[in-house]
């Protein structure tokens, strides 16, 4: 085995000790949750305000989220951003005020704008297609003991058989949802989903009503139209010395995106604003605050796509080495001989265990994650596994391209959906 091998296979097994030691903690951790028993709080739904932003959203899945909320608070803020008149019959639903934003301005500015309306002790921001489990205010309310700032509700997503990226997009939330399960163990939780979070307003209120908020710029004055609000808000809680937990027994449900090239888009945005959040975190202070798990927690998570993009150009580089001495200039046959030969040949442990380790801590942390599956396991897996190498590679686009501003909001044109008469029954 001569040097440049042996420098090749210790890299290797390098990474591999990374990866295995993120994913079993993180499969160890979580196993080790334990349901929560709620606290006896004198909070009702009277002390809660929903606000929900809406923008071109279809009216089904938006008749349905107001009809999960309709008798769990006291009053739903519905944020219609633009002056579209098509969500006016929205204004005959019980506990429904309409507001507009009169233009189309994006989340943070309908948030806002809701947010310059409530009085309640409690703020609930729900997007405008989740569906919340009956008595999930309830549930929510009962963990906001002295110490707790924020709580999110656990992303599930609808599956059906004829969108097979649901299931892709299940396999994200049950893998989100085991290392937000390892993090609670240590306190808080390094992201409240935006799809259903509830908050203290006391501590987010004069945040979101701040140009700060409402105006975000990165990178010097580049206004900022990607999202990232929910990660924004978590950070605030845990700054202000409270905890940003979850409650994995109250089930919001979303519908997955529909094609590929939406799916895709959604990842590298979620990405992107994962970035930003690592820098920010670390930046301003969360990630001491938040104590030394949720520091290796950030940074392992984000150095795992870097690690692997570095194993797999090592392993292209040892490849086409090979390939090019080898005479036979067959790609698959080498590749195929070289990992046979790494994986059997025990007089070179270093081999073996490149290979067993790099794999080992992945399949436990999928049996965890998919512990938490009911139904449809195989195809869950099935699907995961192909989103996982777009999540690889939106993850290594969006730090790329950090710096690149999205204006995907600004450019979509007004929505012409009309709200039919099934409204007025929720």
């Amino acid at each position: 085995m001569n040097f440049s091998f042996l420098t090749i296979i210790t890299i290797l097994l390098l990474i591999s000790v990374a990866s295995m030691l993120f994913y079993i903690l993180n499969a160890a951790y979580a196993s080790k949750y334990v349901k929560k028993s709620y606290a006896i709080v004198n909070f009702s739904k009277n002390d809660v305000t929903a606000i929900m932003p809406v923008y071109s959203e279809d009216p089904q899945h938006l008749y349905e989220s107001l009809s999960s909320l309709a008798n769990q608070v006291s009053n739903i803020i519905v944020v219609v951003d633009g002056n579209s008149e098509d969500y006016n019959t929205l204004q005959s639903i019980p506990n429904v005020i309409l507001l507009k934003n009169g233009a189309h301005m994006g989340k943070r500015e309908s948030i806002a704008k809701g947010m310059s309306e409530v009085n309640t002790k409690f703020t609930l921001l729900i997007d405008a297609d989740a569906i919340l489990e009956d008595g999930g205010v309830r549930k929510l309310l009962n963990n906001f003991t002295a110490d707790v700032g924020g709580v999110g509700a656990n992303v599930g997503v609808i599956l059906q058989n004829e969108n097979k990226i649901s299931y892709a997009s299940e396999f994200i939330e049950r893998s989100k949802e085991t290392i937000m399960r390892a993090m609670s163990i240590h306190g808080s939780v390094s992201l409240l989903d935006g799809a259903c979070a509830m908050y203290r307003t006391e501590l987010i209120r004069d945040h979101i009503l701040s140009a700060e908020f409402r105006n975000l710029r990165i990178n010097g004055n580049i206004p900022y139209e990607g999202g990232g609000d929910d990660s924004e808000l978590t950070s605030l809680i845990i700054r202000k010395g409270y905890l940003a937990t979850k409650d994995f027994d109250v089930i919001v449900y979303v519908n997955a995106k529909r094609t590929v090239k939406a799916f895709s888009k959604q990842l590298v945005r979620w990405t992107r604003n994962s970035w930003r959040s690592l820098f920010a975190n670390f930046k301003n202070g969360t990630a001491k605050k938040a104590g030394n798990f949720y520091q290796l927690e950030m940074i392992m998570t984000f150095a795992m796509p870097i690690l692997f993009a570095l194993a797999l150009a090592i392993r292209s580089i040892f490849y086409l080495h090979i390939l090019f001495h080898s005479g036979t200039y067959d790609i698959l046959a080498t590749m195929m001989s070289i990992e046979r030969f790494s994986i059997l040949d025990f007089k070179r442990p270093l081999n073996a265990l490149t290979s067993i380790m790099g794999s080992g801590g992945s399949f436990i942390f999928l049996a965890v994650a998919m512990n938490n599956v009911k139904k449809d396991r195989i195809k869950i897996i099935i699907f995961g596994a192909m989103a996982s190498f777009l999540i690889f590679l939106a993850s290594l686009y969006s730090l790329i391209t950090y710096f690149k501003v999205s204006k995907t909001s600004i450019e979509m044109p007004e929505s012409n959906v009309k709200l039919s008469q099934s409204g007025q029954n929720i």
